[in-house]
Order: structure tokens, then sequence, then C-alpha cells
């Protein structure tokens, strides 16, 4: 049987600090002995950031968890079945998936985007919005309509905020794409598809991941400017082994453009689908979701 019991977002802050500097207290309980630096952090995501709730849940063996809700976006060569092996983890663990289906627009805005993925998918505020390779160019209006509490980027596209994705290919001194991925079309090259997407994954996987193939092409995003979200905390997860966007690049654009140190991961492009308990374990290290057992 599973217990559950309401977690204030500014209480999860807390406990994932906890986490961090590994220091034990009571989840739902006032006291700790923290430092004041600690409260401040927790005081100010309960002020700032919203009223968003999480669930605190006792598992049959006693031990403790926070469960959250998961919003999971495609990236543009594959449509939600893409997250199924995370989803699957996750959903083991107690937390929500609500894995979205976009369709390719050359007139629909990322916030237009974001406005469809709150009314379609039943999303609670104060989620967390996770977003793969290209959709990151609609993830910061996304986590900004859903008030996230974490945006996520795997392997994904990083705006600065100033410029189109389109220009800012022509115009960047330092190269964003691998030479040999720019022009391909894995959706319909299923051997370029194994080359640049799934070379990191066994047989088996592969054959799977194949079906997951789907054309998503965010046209409006790639050719108008798309601001950022830097009031919402940001984790990016690069890959290190990736064959489309170069990796160098991905973690630079995290510290200077989201001004965070990116996690990497020994993956190609897609670690959701070669190291889906990898990535579902470390986002719930990262979003204070761990088990909370001795």
């Amino acid at each position: 049987m599973i217990n559950f019991r309401l977690i204030s977002r500014g209480q999860r802050t807390l406990m994932s600090l906890i986490a961090r500097f590994g220091t034990r207290v009571d989840p739902v309980g006032e006291r700790t002995d923290l430092p004041i630096f600690v409260h401040f952090v927790c005081w100010k995501s309960l002020l700032y950031r919203g009223s968003g709730h999480k669930y605190g849940v006792t598992r049959g063996d006693g031990s403790e968890a926070i469960v959250t809700c998961f919003v999971l976006i495609h990236g543009t060569t594959q449509g939600p079945r893409g997250w199924d092996r995370v989803a699957r983890s996750l959903t083991a663990a107690g937390h929500t998936i609500r894995a979205v289906e976009l369709d390719s627009s050359t007139q629909t805005t990322p916030q237009e985007y974001a406005r469809t993925i709150a009314a379609s998918a039943d999303v609670p505020r104060g989620s967390v919005v996770v977003a793969h390779s290209g959709a990151g160019l609609i993830l910061p209006a996304v986590a900004r309509e859903l008030d996230a509490a974490l945006q996520v980027w795997v392997a994904a596209m990083i705006p600065d905020g100033e410029h189109a994705l389109l220009e800012e290919i022509r115009q960047s001194p330092a190269p964003i794409f691998h030479p040999d991925w720019i022009g391909v079309d894995p959706v319909t090259d299923h051997e370029a598809a194994l080359h640049f997407l799934f070379h990191d994954c066994d047989p088996r996987t592969q054959q799977w991941a194949l079906g997951t193939l789907r054309l998503f092409v965010p046209g409006y995003a790639y050719a108008h400017p798309v601001s950022l979200t830097p009031e919402i905390p940001s984790l990016y997860i690069a890959a290190a082994l990736d064959r489309t966007l170069i990796p160098n690049w991905c973690v630079e654009a995290a510290a200077h453009r989201l001004g965070v140190r990116a996690v990497e991961m020994r993956t190609g492009h897609c670690p959701h689908v070669s190291a889906p308990e990898a990535l579902a374990r470390l986002l719930a290290e990262h979003t204070g979701t761990t088990s909370l057992a001795t």
C-alpha cells in the first residue's frame, strides 16, 4: 500500500539540497540544522516559484520518496514513443508521465505549442519539463506556461535568446552540428538513423527505436528568436558520443546560456533510447525525487 502526503515545492527544494549536502531531516518537518542560505533558497522557492506541490509517498517496504509529474517532449526525429523506456522506469517509481505529441508547423509559435501542451495533456503546474534535441527550442515557452519546477535539456538545442536558429547556424564561429549530419533524414533513411541516432544501442533496441521515428519540424522556432526562461532552473544533459549536435557546443552553451554545468552521459544523441534507466535515475536525482530510505 502507498500512502500519499503533500509536500510543497519549497520543501522538495530543501530535500534536494539535503541530498546534495548529506544532511538528514524530516521531509515534512519544520526543523533543520542546514545553513541559513539553504533556508533562503527554500523560502525563495516558495515565494517566487509558486505554490506547486509534489506527493510524498511511503512504499510498502517502509521507504519514502517524493514523486512528481514529468512532461516529456519528443525531438525532431522521434514521436512520443521514443520516451517509452524512460517513462516505464519513472512510472515504476510512482511518478506521473505526460509524453506529448506535437505536429510540424511553420506557423505555430513556441507559445502556441506550450498552450497546446498545457491544455491537452492534463499537466499540473509545477511539473518537470524534459525536452530532447530540437524540442529545446520550445522548452522555455512550455516551462513558462506550466510554471515548471525544472526544465531539462536532453542533448537539446539551446536558443541564445536573441537570434533565430537558422541565423545562428550561418553566423556562429563554432559549429553546432556535425557536418555529416546536416541534410540527413533519418526518418526515411534507416541506415542513417542507426549511424547517427542509435549507434550506441544493442541490435534489439535499434530495431525497436526505428519504429519510433517520426519527423517533427517546429519551423517557426527555427526562423525566429526564442526567449529563454532564466527564472526557471535548468538541468542540461549532454550526450558525450553525440553524432548530431557537437558535444562541446552543448556543454559550452549550457554554461553560457543557462548558467549551468552540463551533466554528461556516455551515450549517443538519444540517451532515452540507449540508456533509459540511467537517464531516469539522473532525472530523479536532480529533481529531489529519489528514495529517502535510510
